[in-house]
């Protein structure tokens, strides 16, 4: 069965950090009873030098994919800033942060190395599984015919969720789907697997398409965990929760998280 797990990484050596011991676990809790590929996608300026720590680090070789996000001159929005601020300047999201959210709503979908896998399990690089995985995950979602799975379910913050439900209602009411959301609700996606097949091929990537062309990604933060609980459960594709333990640490705003969740 073609399936992989993929990682998003940040040139930081704090990330470089975070993702060796994130792919230590998943050796040692999953990928050391079930082989599959770690697929790790870097930006452009990703060093050799980092890339020799992480291998020299991990008992296994993952793939390095470069990706190219767009420059904030070539976003072409004198609106976007280059650093968003809210709380009152308390919480920075920088371009790069803006890019994840934008990369992981849909944008992953096109990404050519991806459009081999049927599924794809999502890290973040500071998740870490902290007990062992006594099943095939993958198997799992192909037994039961799952096109989703994920961690647990909690809330977003209003002021980064700002014109989501009335853009998101308007979207379904046009396409005759009746429209639920309770405001904030959100999958948390460090931890997440994906059917490719369907996301492509539902309404959820048509919507994920309409978002994008707004620039919310940039102008208001929009994030992926929203937008994938508001796509998926409103296009009603077939979810389940992930029977996973792990540690979630920084959400990319320079704050850090003690978060674990079990299923």
């Amino acid at each position: 069965m073609t399936s992989a797990i993929v990682y998003l990484l940040r040139s930081t050596p704090s990330d470089i950090h975070d993702i060796i011991i994130s792919l230590n676990s998943l050796y040692t809790y999953f990928i050391k009873f079930y082989t599959y590929p770690v697929i790790i996608f870097v930006e452009h300026n990703f060093t050799e030098e980092y890339t020799q720590r992480i291998v020299q680090n991990i008992p296994f070789t993952p793939l390095f994919e470069y990706i190219i996000f767009k420059t904030y001159e070539e976003l072409n929005d004198t609106n976007i800033q280059k650093v968003l601020q809210t709380h009152g300047g308390k919480q920075l999201w920088p371009l790069g942060y803006r890019h994840m959210c934008r990369f992981w709503s849909g944008d992953f979908l096109n990404n050519t190395i991806l459009k081999g896998y049927k599924y794809i399990w999502r890290m973040d690089s500071d998740a870490y599984i902290l007990q062992e995985i006594t099943y095939d995950l993958f198997l799992h979602m192909k037994e039961k015919d799952l096109s989703y799975a994920y961690s647990n379910i909690c809330s977003d913050e209003e002021e980064v969720c700002k014109g989501l439900y009335e853009f998101s209602k308007n979207f379904f009411k046009e396409n005759n789907i009746e429209f639920t959301w309770k405001p904030y609700t959100m999958f948390t996606t460090h931890v997440e697997i994906i059917d490719m097949e369907k996301f492509t091929q539902s309404m959820y990537f048509e919507y994920y398409n309409k978002i994008d062309e707004t620039n919310c990604f940039y102008l208001k933060r929009w994030g992926d965990a929203p937008i994938r609980y508001i796509g998926l459960t409103n296009v009603h594709l077939t979810i389940e929760k992930l029977h996973i333990v792990y540690h979630h640490g920084n959400d990319g705003s320079g704050r850090r998280e003690q978060l674990q969740l079990s299923a």
